[in-house]
C-alpha cells in the first residue's frame, strides 16, 4: 500500500520484496530486490536477501554469488559471512571457508552457528584437532543441538579424544537428566568404538527423553542393525518414518532392513514410496 500511494523510499521497497516472497511471488520479490541492488549500491541488504531466496530454492551458485556482493559491499556483514562459509564447505572450498567463518567468531563468539559451521571446515580440511576445539565451543554454547553434537563425535574420534568425551557427555548427563543429547552423542561414540551394548543403553535412554525425535531414532536404529538385532531396528526405522514420512533416507534405510530379514515385498513397497515421492532424485535407493 505505502509504495502504492508513492512511498518509493528503499527499506519500504525492501519490505515489499519481503512480504512478496512470503506471499510465494518469488519471480516479483527477485525483481524487486535486483532493481534495489542497481538503485542501492552502497547497501548489502538487498543481495543478502536475494542469496537468501536463491539458497531456499536450492541455486547454490546463485546464493554464492549474491552472498560475495553482499560481502563486496559489507565485509562485515555475519549473516553473509556465516552462509557463504557454510556454502563453500559443501563446494568444496574449506579453505577459504575457514577465513570467513573465524571472522564470523571473532564478531560474534556466542554464535554456537559460527563455531559449528567452523568446525565443520576444519573437518573438511583434515584438521581434527581445532574441529574439536571449535565444536566443542558450539556445543558448550547449544548442548541441546543433536547436529552439533553429533559433528563433534566424529572430531572426537578422528583427533582420538573419545575417552575424554565419553567422561564429559558422562557428567553432562549427571547434570541435566533430562537433556537428551549427551546421551545420544555418547551413544554414538561407544557405538563406533565397537561397545554395542553400551551404545544401545545410551541411545535408548535418549530416544525415551525424546521419543518424537526422528534423528534420534534413526541413529538407534543404526545401533540395532550393527548389533544384529534387526527386527528391533525395522520397529525403531518405522517410528522414524512416521515422524518424517517425507525424509527418502530413512524409507531407503527401512527398505535396506527389511531387505535385511528377506522381507523383500515390505522392503519393495518403502523403495517405490521414495520413488513415487521424488523421482529421479532419489538417489539413495539402496
Amino acid at each position: 500500500q505505502a509504495v502504492t500511494t508513492g512511498d518509493r523510499r528503499p527499506l519500504t521497497r525492501l519490505n515489499l520484496a519481503l512480504a512478496e516472497a512470503r506471499k510465494g511471488d518469488r519471480g516479483r520479490a527477485k525483481l524487486l530486490l535486483e532493481e534495489l541492488e542497481r538503485q542501492q549500491p552502497g547497501w548489502a541488504e538487498p543481495p543478502l536477501r536475494l542469496a537468501e531466496l536463491s539458497r531456499s530454492e536450492g541455486d547454490i551458485a546463485a546464493a554464492v554469488a549474491c552472498y560475495e556482493r553482499a560481502l563486496h559491499r559489507d565485509p562485515r556483514r555475519f549473516e553473509a559471512l556465516l552462509a557463504l562459509g557454510a556454502l563453500l564447505v559443501l563446494q568444496g572450498g574449506a579453505v577459504r571457508a575457514q577465513i570467513l567463518l573465524q571472522q564470523c567468531c571473532q564478531l560474534d563468539p556466542t554464535s554456537w552457528q559460527a563455531w559449528d559451521a567452523l568446525g565443520a571446515a576444519l573437518l573438511a580440511t583434515g584438521d581434527e584437532a581445532a574441529a574439536e576445539w571449535a565444536l566443542g565451543r558450539a556445543h558448550a554454547l547449544a548442548p541441546g543441538e543433536l547436529p552439533v553434537a553429533m559433528r563433534l563425535v566424529t572430531a572426537a574420534l578422528a583427533a582420538e579424544d573419545h575417552d575424554a568425551w565419553l567422561a564429559r557427555w558422562q557428567q553432562e548427563t549427571t547434570d541435566d537428566p533430562l537433556n537428551a543429547v549427551p546421551l545420544a552423542a555418547r551413544g554414538v561414540l561407544l557405538a563406533l568404538l565397537g561397545r554395542e551394548a553400551e551404545a544401545l543403553d545410551a541411545l535408548e535412554a535418549a530416544l525415551a527423553l525424546e521419543p518424537d525425535n526422528a534423528p534420534l531414532a534413526a541413529t538407534v536404529a543404526d545401533s540395532l542393525l550393527r548389533s544384529g538385532r534387526d527386527e528391533q531396528a525395522i520397529a525403531a526405522l518405522r517410528h522414524a518414518v512416521e515422524l518424517d514420512p517425507a525424509n527418502p533416507g530413512l524409507r531407503n534405510n527401512l527398505g535396506a532392513a527389511l531387505t535385511r530379514v528377506h522381507r523383500y515385498r515390505e522392503a519393495c513397497a518403502e523403495l517405490e514410496q521414495v520413488l513415487a515421492a521424488h523421482g529421479e532424485t532419489a538417489d539413495v535407493l539402496c
